[in-house]
Order: structure tokens, then sequence, then C-alpha cells
């Protein structure tokens, strides 16, 4: 009877032994997973991006801090995906990575800002090149901008001598000065305006005309 009683006993405390063994073996197969996350361009480290491990359904996402680190404890040993979302960055994924009980894993995980492809702009002025902004005058009238007197050879940025080579109009020849003539009249009888406001002539220290 006691015989029985102390193999009963025996048996009891060896799977007792043995169940112990087994928690304390199924515990220590995990290990920690932990990384940064850094901007492929500039290799700063990025915060507030989600970090999920998808092989995991138990463990909750985390975001990274501000030195763009990221740590999962008790993560059990084998292959595992993660995943990486921000909204101004593009989803990445680092799928199969190893985690062993023996050693703590370290991921660096790089991630390119995203970039929005937007509809076309099409950009049109309000009134064609060279229209006139003397809406009175019906033929013979031409407006040209500041660019365009520098595209001639000699133009100095002066527009009288941009008009100078216009059908009808001839610089006055033998002076020194940038008189024009329209169709034969005298170079003195022009009218000039800038921004709609008459001026007697666009030169400095000039006479009129």
């Amino acid at each position: 009877m006691q015989t029985t009683i102390f193999m009963r006993r025996l048996v009891f405390l060896c799977l007792w032994l043995g169940a112990g063994s087994a928690m304390t073996y199924a515990q220590s197969l995990s290990g920690t997973l932990r990384g940064q996350v850094l901007d492929r361009s500039t290799q700063q480290p990025l915060e507030a991006v989600t970090v999920q491990l998808l092989t995991h359904a138990s463990a909750t996402p985390v975001l990274t801090d501000a030195e763009g680190q990221f740590r999962f404890e008790s993560v059990p040993v084998g292959r595992h995906d993660l995943s990486f979302e921000r909204t101004d960055y593009e989803p990445f994924a680092q799928n199969g990575v190893m985690v062993r009980s023996s050693k703590e894993v370290v991921l660096s995980i790089p991630m390119e800002v995203k970039l929005y492809q937007m509809d076309e702009v099409v950009l049109m002025p309000d009134q064609p090149r060279g229209t006139p902004r003397n809406q009175m005058a019906a033929v013979s009238a031409l407006s040209f901008e500041i660019e365009e007197t520098r595209k001639f050879a000699g133009g100095l940025d002066d527009p009288t001598r941009l008009a100078a080579n216009f059908p009808g109009v001839v610089a006055a020849p033998f002076t020194s000065e940038n008189f024009i003539s329209i169709r034969g009249n005298s170079g003195r009888g022009l009218l000039y305006r800038v921004e709609g406001v008459d001026i007697p002539n666009p030169n400095h220290f000039a006479r009129i005309g």
C-alpha cells in the first residue's frame, strides 16, 4: 500500500517537474524585435510611424518615438512580417524577419516621401501676346514686353530701338538721339505712355519728342 502511494507521488512529481520545464521552455521561445525608421533621402529619424507586426495577431501596433525607434517584446521565434505606414510617406513592408530567442533583432527601415500627382495646370494670359492695351487702336497697334527688348542686338533695353525694327518704323539717321519716324511722320510728334500716363519722352534727361 505504501509502495503504491509512493509511486503515485513520484509520478505526480515527475509530471509537475515536466510541466514546469515545458512552460519554462515555451516562455523562452520568444525574442525582442526593435529598430529605427529613417527618411531614405535625409537619413533623419521619422516620428509617428505606425509599425504593425502582421504575423503576430496579439501584438499591438506601435508608433515610433522622436528618434524613430520602435520595439516589440515577447515575439514568438520564427519569421515575421512588418508594415510601416505614415500619411506623408509611402507604405513600407519588411517580410521574413527572423526572430530568435538567443539575441535581439535590430532593423533599420528606410521610407520614401509620398509624391502626389496632381491634375495638369494650364496658365493662360488675360490677352494674347502683342495685343495692344489701347482698346481704341483698331489698326497698326502692337504691344511688347521688357523681355522682348533684350532679344535685339543693340537694343540696350530701349523700347524705341525695338520699335525701330517694326515695319513702317525708321530710326532717325545721323543723330545720337533715338528718334523714330512712323510712316514718314516727324519723330517729335510721338505720344509716349507709361502704364496709361502720358509722358513727353521715355529717355532720361531728354527734351520733348
